[in-house]
């Protein structure tokens, strides 16, 4: 029996948390992992030890290794035995799986030709041979070992003048370093148990030829395995380089995707400027015909205008013929006593501008005396001053009274123009004023 289970959860802490040369190989991702199924391990089999020893890999190497050491109840023709076993955890435990011997007493010797077990005692299970992590444990693993030692036990008493065959003295000698419980162990209840009798002896002849038996179908089992392995582990090179390449397509067929993708956006971009270019093309376009009409309304307006006035035209040229000059004043009649007064208005303020801009010309040019009135033909600036003032003044006048006639324009109707009688025009006056 055990310790109980609240010691040796302890114990397998301290060992996982251990740190220096005898810290125990194992990764730190992996320890709670590890806790957890030694846990569950003990509270299955109470039996079992949880112990550190060290262990000889086959490359020379030695490591502190975790083992769970003791014995599991089996049942075999309605009655219980013990079998001793230890369990390994090896540095890659739980990727890798665990490594379980059957260490018989020194009374026991392990049965040749064991479905399950091999002459140095190291235990090939199902669940052991295909050990996935993390559907894989060790109660699960021990679980079907005691089923299966129950239909086939692996150990029985060895028989007087018991000698080892050749095979099974090199297979011992060739397991991993496990040495089988010593006698003191075996009296203390480890291996079989008292009460319940063992299987019965063999002849000793018969004992031999099983036991050479069991080595060939061992060896062979071994070499139909080696053969299996080497299959298997070509169709998994086989089945990587497939994969690789897959892999390879998969991405080359990615990176297209993406330049694709780039490509349909760049378009897409393209087509939005275009058609913002296209929509602005077309409002361009609407207002040109827009002002194309407004220019065609315009020139029919001034065409029919010109066709109605045109005897005008005719009649004033065969005035100026027959009369051998133009009058001018015949040539822009008004159509009313409003356009008459704009005319005239008109004619003022243009007048007055055109003698503000010959006395600003003599001023500028230095015509103008400083002190008298006239001195040699020149004007005096007191003068100058006087007359502008009075020029301003009758300027300012004549664009009032045109400011009025345009306000009454507005406020009447427009006639239509018939006949003789003309439209009435809109008449700008001076270079500052216009109509608002």
């Amino acid at each position: 029996m055990g310790p109980p289970l609240g010691q040796a959860v302890e114990f397998i802490s301290s060992v996982l948390s251990q740190r220096g040369p005898q810290a125990v190989p194992y990764e730190e991702r992996n320890k709670w992992t590890i806790r957890e199924h030694l846990s569950d391990l003990l509270k299955m089999f109470p039996n079992l030890t949880i112990k550190v020893s060290e262990y000889h890999t086959n490359d020379g190497r030695i490591l502190h290794l975790i083992k769970a050491e003791g014995t599991i109840p089996i049942h075999y023709q309605a009655h219980k035995y013990n079998i001793p076993v230890v369990v390994w955890l090896p540095e890659r435990y739980p990727l890798q799986a665990p490594i379980v011997y059957v260490c018989p007493t020194a009374n026991m010797i392990i049965k040749a030709g064991h479905t399950y077990v091999d002459p140095s005692g190291l235990v090939r299970t199902s669940c052991i041979a295909n050990w996935l992590h993390p559907s894989s444990d060790l109660s699960t693993a021990c679980q079907e070992m005691a089923m299966l030692f129950g239909a086939e036990p692996p150990l029985y008493t060895k028989p007087p003048g018991y000698v080892p065959p050749p095979a099974y003295a090199a297979a011992t000698a060739a397991g991993s370093g496990v040495r089988p419980p010593d006698a003191a162990a075996a009296a203390a209840g480890v291996g079989y148990a008292a009460r319940p009798p063992p299987p019965p002896a063999l002849d000793p002849k018969q004992q031999q030829v099983e036991e050479l038996k069991g080595s060939f179908q061992a060896l062979a089992v071994r070499a139909l395995g080696g053969r299996l392995q080497a299959g298997l582990e070509a169709f998994n090179r086989h089945a990587a380089e497939e994969m690789d390449g897959l892999l390879e397509v998969q991405r080359k067929l990615v990176a297209r995707d993406r330049e694709l993708q780039g490509m349909v956006s760049a378009i897409q971009q393209e087509r939005t400027g275009t058609e913002g270019l296209v929509s602005a093309i077309q409002q361009e376009r609407a207002g040109t015909e827009g002002l194309v009409a407004q220019l065609g309304r315009q020139s029919a307006a001034l065409e029919a205008w010109l066709n109605e006035h045109e005897w005008k035209a005719d009649a004033v040229a065969a005035a100026a013929e027959a009369s051998g000059q133009l009058d001018v004043n015949k040539v822009v009649v008004p159509a009313d006593d409003l356009s008459r007064q704009a005319l005239a208005a008109q004619a003022e303020d243009c007048a007055v501008e055109d003698v503000l801009l010959a006395l600003e010309k003599g001023m500028l040019q230095g015509k103008l005396a400083p002190d008298v009135y006239m001195k040699q033909g020149k004007l005096a600036p007191d003068v100058y001053m006087k007359q502008v003032r009075l020029l301003c003044r009758k300027q300012f006048l004549a664009r009032a009274l045109g400011l009025k006639v345009a306000a009454a324009q507005r406020q009447q109707p427009q006639p239509r123009s018939s006949g003789s009688s003309g439209a009435a025009c809109m008449l700008t006056h001076g270079d500052t004023w216009s109509h608002r």
